[in-house]
């Protein structure tokens, strides 16, 4: 039964819906026949048939060949032209803007890094942004960034110890009218690290995964936390700011580890974050990287977390080196799906 007998009265929200349900169908299953994009969404074979018509004409889909017949005419198979629409996705650290341009399938088009200098992040992203729109429909803009994001900006510490407010994404929002999402640095990582963990275990789904990635960087110690398939933010977006953990002598953890202390002290300052995260949230993977990790130590700090757990509840403890990898999943992933809102589907 067509949707529209459902609710009447909205004969262009209906045909809006009824859009976004056959363009889902198809991205979901690529090659698809109309009849069984009916069945899967419930739309009659004639609507089915108008739409995809419509789609056809404005090259949202194409069709590729024909089923095989059993005895009746051939049915018309429809795929996605991928190449219509695409996400811009930069990746923001201190030293560098990474970016990435993916497709309507989330496949990479185009990476690249942009020349910084002393020019702002801003004046960067925007420039490129032109650019990039002249080639490109655009229709979602993501923005990997280092620190605490607050809706459409970011926060940073100054030199002082002060909070420096960055509000590019409203700027960028508003001067180009595309959708913009903001994430953290080490959420979108720990995203990206956990799609990419799936795709290479088939028996591991995203949604069932827990993960925490935590980066030891120069300045300072976070985290990236997924439970669930889900990043965890916290209610204000701070969840993962581990350097502010109290520890003893009344030092925070970035007190201890930035004070360059001895072995000794920094096994037991780990093992004690380690057990805090794993009592706390409990994941199955904890990540660690970064210049402040000393990786001869690893298997120490594992066997100490080890005393004080019982067996079978220990998380896989892991040394990464740096890479954009997951960074570039992670954000780019998001785009897409921000592009996906965007579109109808």
């Amino acid at each position: 039964m067509d949707k529209t007998t459902k609710i009447t009265g909205k004969p262009k929200f209906m045909k809006e819906l009824n859009i976004s349900e056959i363009k889902r169908a198809i991205l979901k299953n690529p090659m698809i026949t109309r009849s069984n994009i009916a069945s899967l969404t419930n739309i009659s074979l004639t609507t089915v048939g108008n739409i995809l018509t419509e789609l056809i004409r404005n090259e949202d889909i194409f069709t590729g060949g024909y089923e095989e017949s059993s005895g009746g005419r051939k049915a018309e198979r429809y795929y996605f032209n991928k190449e219509k629409y695409h996400s811009l996705s930069f990746c923001i650290d201190n030293k560098s803007i990474k970016y990435i341009i993916s497709n309507i399938l989330n496949e990479e088009t185009e990476h690249g890094e942009l020349e910084v200098n002393d020019r702002a992040v801003r004046e960067v992203i925007t420039e490129f942004t032109e650019y990039t729109l002249k080639q490109k429909d655009i229709k979602a803009i993501a923005l990997g960034v280092p620190g605490i994001v607050k809706d459409s900006s970011y926060l940073i510490k100054g030199p002082d110890g002060e909070w420096i407010k960055n509000d590019i994404g409203e700027f960028l929002r508003n001067k180009f009218g595309i959708p913009v999402i903001l994430e953290n640095d080490l959420n979108s990582t720990v995203l990206g690290f956990s799609i990419n963990f799936a795709g290479k275990n088939k028996d591991k789904e995203l949604k069932n995964l827990s993960s925490v990635y935590i980066d030891f960087s120069d300045d300072c110690t976070g985290a990236g936390i997924i439970t669930n398939g889900e990043i965890v933010r916290g209610k204000y977006n701070f969840a993962g700011e581990f350097g502010f953990i109290p520890m003893d002598g009344g030092k925070t953890l970035d007190d201890i580890i930035n004070d360059e202390c001895g072995n000794e002290e920094y096994v037991e300052t780990l093992v004690k974050l380690i057990l805090i995260i794993n009592y706390t949230i409990n994941p199955g993977i904890i990540i660690m990287r970064g210049e402040r990790f000393r990786e001869e130590l690893h298997n120490l700090v594992v066997e100490e977390c080890k005393k004080h757990m019982p067996e079978g509840s220990f998380p896989e403890i892991i040394f990464k080196e740096h890479s954009f990898d997951d960074y570039f999943r992670g954000i780019s992933s998001l785009g897409a799906e921000l592009m996906h809102k965007n579109i109808g589907l």
